[in-house]
């Protein structure tokens, strides 16, 4: 019986935590698709294949499940109130890209926030040292495991 009730709490928090997160609009989706063929048309290379995987992970985040879920694995080395917050101001693709250049670069997701803010998401990925093929592996880690339903 006292296994039903912690559970059942655990439960109602984790409902009330996800719940707290905007999921991705079809406007933001289309928003990110838009600065893909950017790149297109400017041929760089690097930036599609970073923002591509970021795409892949707002798509994701277009219902409040999965965008909870993600919010959930950006929040274990931050918190919770940070990425709503975070969430008012960046789209699900680009809290993905400062997500993953905070873990690759060792640094509090806040003071990257803030790097983000003063000077741009894609000034900050060109001034790394890591490739865009290990900013895309580190962004894809917070794609949720996709469920497999029984006809």
């Amino acid at each position: 019986m006292k296994n039903l009730v912690v559970l059942s709490v655990l439960f109602i928090c984790a409902s009330i935590l996800v719940a707290g997160v905007k999921p991705a609009t079809k406007d933001e989706v289309s928003m990110s698709i838009e600065q893909i063929q950017k790149f297109i048309n400017e041929e760089n290379e690097n930036a599609i294949k970073v923002f591509s995987a970021a795409l892949e992970i707002e798509k994701r985040a277009t219902t409040s499940f999965f965008a909870g879920q993600i919010a959930q694995k950006m929040a274990k080395n931050s918190s919770m109130a940070l990425i709503e917050k975070a969430r008012t101001n960046f789209t699900f693709s680009q809290l993905a890209v400062i997500w993953a250049v905070a873990q690759l670069e060792e640094k509090p997701m806040k003071s990257v926030l803030d790097d983000a803010n003063s000077c741009g998401i894609e000034n900050l990925i060109s001034g790394l040292h890591f490739t865009a093929e290990q900013i895309a592996e580190k962004i894809l880690q917070l794609n949720p495991p996709k469920q497999i339903r029984k006809q």
